[in-house]
């Protein structure tokens, strides 16, 4: 291990630690089993950072701005976690939508098989709860590939936005087909003393925490 911020040891649970969206939770709970971490707006989020927080997950652009210009802070963007996809009954083309996400991202480095054709759909779906599923799912209308974006309900029935990890992600679920559209990363955002994060050989990292 190596450090990559010094701090002192404490128990997960005493830190003060949020994330913008469940996908957050899960990393901040990756990174400090036990920690009690709860999703939190924008501008709650930037509350945290100015009313004493010690840990954030984020991938909100402004957000990440807003703390990397505090030196009390300190940014470390963590690994390309995240892909968002088109699943469809065909395989498709897959069209520019990376300005549609407010977050950080990059387009899909995954390439799947595509058809030249694309029908038009009476609609695309998406989580409720997942923003940039939802920004992805509206572009896609303003695209004309669907007539219009609907939250994703016992319907499961294609085309809808996925949201899964990068690792092992496959270009067909059962007959249907994935087309990657764009990646996501969180940011790690720390308070400069107030916990140590470590590195693995791997280059992944943790919280030091004490059990």
């Amino acid at each position: 291990m190596s450090v990559v911020l010094a701090g002192p040891t404490v128990p997960a649970e005493s830190l003060r630690v949020a994330a913008t969206d469940s996908f957050g939770v899960a990393i901040a709970r990756r990174l400090a089993p036990g920690v009690n971490a709860r999703v939190v707006t924008d501008r709650e989020a930037l509350d945290l950072v100015d009313g004493g927080g010690d840990v954030l997950v984020t991938d909100r652009p402004a957000v990440i701005r807003y703390a990397s210009s505090r030196t009390d802070f300190a940014t470390i963007p963590l690994p390309w976690d995240r892909q968002y996809a088109l699943v469809t009954t065909a395989p498709t083309t897959a069209p520019d939508v990376l300005d549609a996400v407010h977050a950080d991202a990059r387009v899909a480095q995954q390439h799947c098989p595509v058809d030249s054709a694309r029908a038009q759909a009476q609609r695309v779906a998406y989580v409720a709860d997942d923003s940039i599923a939802r920004s992805l799912a509206e572009r896609l209308v303003g695209l004309g590939v669907a007539l219009r974006a609907t939250p994703l309900g016992r319907d499961t029935a294609p085309p809808f936005i996925l949201a899964r990890p990068i690792d092992g992600g496959t270009c067909e679920i059962g007959a249907l087909h994935v087309t990657p559209l764009v990646e996501t990363r969180s940011h790690l955002v720390v308070r400069r003393g107030s916990v140590g994060v470590v590195a693995d050989t791997l280059g992944g990292v943790r919280l030091e925490t004490t059990p």
